[in-house]
């Protein structure tokens, strides 16, 4: 069986500011309510599994993301909308921007 590709999510970060950061938020904020595998993240992002692991402590230390389970030897994480007002504010902005990219065409 063939192993089928995940696509890469291109949100409004980024698309804004094209940084390893910005893309992980995009997916993060895309897939909020799901938990995610490092691997997924990077393969959804469109980095490589050693970049997500290199930045994933600014988005820990921030607090955006939450340790969900962990399933056999994957950690699994998610956005942590819950009691993180930032991330409110990072997802109105990701839909905000993109309304407004869509008035403009």
């Amino acid at each position: 069986m063939a192993k089928t590709e995940k696509p890469i999510i291109e949100g409004t970060f980024g698309r804004l500011f094209n940084t390893p950061i910005a893309r992980m938020l995009d997916v993060l904020i895309l897939h909020r309510g799901y938990d995610l595998s490092l691997k997924e993240l990077a393969e959804y992002a469109g980095i490589t599994p050693k970049t997500v692991w290199k930045e994933l402590p600014k988005l820990e230390s921030l607090g955006l993301i939450k340790h969900t389970r962990q399933v056999g030897n994957a950690k699994m994480i998610a956005l942590n909308q819950d009691i993180n007002p930032l991330a409110e504010c990072f997802i109105k902005i990701e839909y905000e921007t993109a309304f407004k990219e869509m008035e403009k065409t």
